[in-house]
């Protein structure tokens, strides 16, 4: 949820075939929090009674990567080739905070999307309000 900037409210019911309890989760998204800080609320139920609640912030900063070649495995429409499209790319970054809003600094996943792999890259963001992060492996 934190790179799909249209989706705000994720909500999965699963009911049992054989008929008992229903069990849902609720993860929604906000990102009014802070400056550059997003909100991750989990909330799981079982029937009508809350298992569960997890609250999780990030530091959010996003750019543009810019001059980059076409995918030569898709096709581009005409609109696409006009303004050159293919050349640029956002690019998001998460950074997960502990319940004090500092750094979480331990190995953290990649993500393009989905899951990709574990990397064992710490980050340890130094200069939130300048936007400059640093990874080192380790």
């Amino acid at each position: 949820m934190l790179f799909l900037k249209n989706l705000k409210r994720l909500e999965i019911s699963m009911f049992p075939s054989g008929g008992g309890e229903a069990k849902s989760s609720v993860m929604t998204r906000s990102d009014n929090s802070g400056p550059h800080r997003t909100l991750l609320e989990t909330a799981c139920k079982s029937g009508d009674q809350e298992i569960s609640r997890s609250r999780l912030n990030y530091h959010v900063t996003k750019g543009m990567a810019t001059g980059l070649a076409k995918n030569e495995d898709r096709q581009y429409s005409q609109e696409e080739e006009a303004s050159r499209a293919y050349s640029r790319a956002e690019i998001v970054l998460a950074f997960p905070l502990d319940s004090n809003l500092a750094p979480v600094n331990e190995p953290q996943k990649i993500f393009a999307f989905l899951p990709m792999r574990d990397v064992g890259f710490n980050v340890s963001p130094r200069l939130f309000s300048a936007q400059k992060f640093v990874l080192f492996s380790g």
